[in-house]
């Protein structure tokens, strides 16, 4: 049952490369790609590395370059800080949950009546869920962030300084989690800044990225992230994943 009998035993190309159980991640993962990388052009195969090669590099991928996106891109959920346990997080009725992972290690299991975020053999966090019916929709939001207008699709992540501004619209209702005001009924049209939203519902363990959720009634449409981690302008451009997965009850 390893791959080396099966090549043997089939006729088949292959080579073997172990590193030491006793490296960091990071330092077994730059071994085996230095190893692969000269295989690869002792052979002819050409290929493009869009990231440095060294042990730093290799741990900023693993650590921050990792996410999910749920329901057709409604949710994009951040996962290099995330907390323990994410509460109250939108999931159909039927306890079906569509996800598109950033990494073939990235899957979800359900597990009675949470559902388990894990990266390889490293569990990062459990989802509670707030089981909701769900409606398409094609069209974002518009918000000005830090004075700034933007159109903003849902699924996006966005980065702001001081604070957010979402425009009312009269068919939506607007749910900022973590925010308490108690004369709205939709939290859209006031300007809200960061020390307003209690940091215990950040999705974070810094304390720094919030969800903003929209409905339809009681009908959850989708869900924006406000990350206030972060310096750079935003880019809202979608952004391409890998194959969709899907749980179901």
């Amino acid at each position: 049952k390893t791959l080396t009998y099966y090549a043997i035993t089939n006729g088949k190309s292959a080579f073997g490369h172990e590193t030491s159980k006793s490296l960091a991640v990071k330092d077994r993962v730059y071994y085996k790609l230095l190893a692969l990388e000269e295989h690869m052009n002792i052979m002819g195969i050409e290929f493009e590395r869009p990231f440095e090669m060294s042990p730093k590099s290799i741990q900023n991928i693993i650590d921050n370059d990792i996410y999910i996106t749920f329901y057709d891109d409604k949710i994009k959920l951040p996962l290099s800080q995330i907390r323990n346990v994410v509460r109250y997080f939108p999931v159909k009725k039927d306890g079906s949950l569509e996800y598109t992972p950033s990494s073939p290690l990235l899957t979800v299991i359900k597990n009675k009546k949470t559902y388990t975020i894990h990266y390889g053999n490293k569990k990062l966090a459990r989802i509670k869920p707030d089981f909701l019916d769900m409606v398409a929709s094609e069209f974002g939001v518009k918000l000005k962030i830090d004075g700034e207008d933007f159109e903003v699709p849902f699924g996006s992540i966005i980065n702001a300084q001081n604070d957010f501004y979402i425009y009312p619209n009269k068919a939506v209702r607007t749910n900022v989690i973590g925010y308490v005001n108690k004369k709205l009924k939709s939290e859209a049209g006031v300007t809200i800044a960061k020390k307003e939203i209690a940091k215990r519902f950040s999705v974070d363990k810094k304390g720094k990225i919030y969800r903003i959720e929209f409905y339809d009634k009681k009908k959850f449409i989708g869900m924006i992230m406000v990350d206030f981690g972060k310096s750079k302008k935003n880019d809202l451009s979608l952004t391409k994943n890998m194959g969709k997965k899907e749980i179901k009850t």
